[in-house]
């Protein structure tokens, strides 16, 4: 259990290089039309720009199309739940405790299994959390999941494309 204090400055959005804490479902989030979930518990302005930290719930059988981060390493570390990650031609099968990483230009997705799932995220450098912030903005505003190009073009904007496009 976190310290009293502690509770207190996680529900104030955390300053720039100040140490905070959050307890879990404490973070900001993101809630996708997939019914997925992220919180981010260290974005790029805590980091300096090196790194963001997100715990992603997921419902069984969803998950990204294949794509690529061209400037961004990608760290998955399963917490609960099956997924099948795939990476360029390989495929992990990541049970809890299972952990993958993802050099930057590699060809990726992952896909929970029928119980769904909970990992961490670790992007490096830092700043995709504004992806997911704009993501369920226009996910709101279109009444449900993007189109692949629409998930493209936004994705541009992050360093991300698409595979295949």
């Amino acid at each position: 259990m976190l310290h009293q204090a502690c509770r207190v400055a996680a529900m104030e959005k955390p300053l720039a290089r100040a140490p905070y804490a959050f307890g879990r479902g404490e973070a900001p989030g993101f809630t996708f039309a997939s019914g997925n979930r992220v919180e981010v518990k260290v974005g790029e302005r805590q980091s300096d720009g090196r790194l963001t930290f997100i715990e992603g719930t997921h419902m069984p059988h969803t998950g990204p199309p294949l794509h690529v981060h061209d400037d961004v390493d990608e760290i998955f570390y399963v917490l609960e739940g099956n997924y099948a990650i795939t990476c360029g031609e390989r495929v992990f099968d990541a049970d809890p405790g299972t952990l993958v990483f993802v050099p930057r230009g590699t060809s990726h997705t992952f896909e929970p299994g029928s119980s769904g799932g909970r990992m961490l995220l670790v992007y490096a450098p830092g700043g995709f959390e504004g992806y997911f912030e704009e993501r369920q903005r226009d996910e709101a505003r279109h009444g449900g999941s993007l189109p692949p190009d629409q998930l493209d073009s936004l994705g541009r904007k992050y360093g991300m494309r698409l595979d295949g496009r």
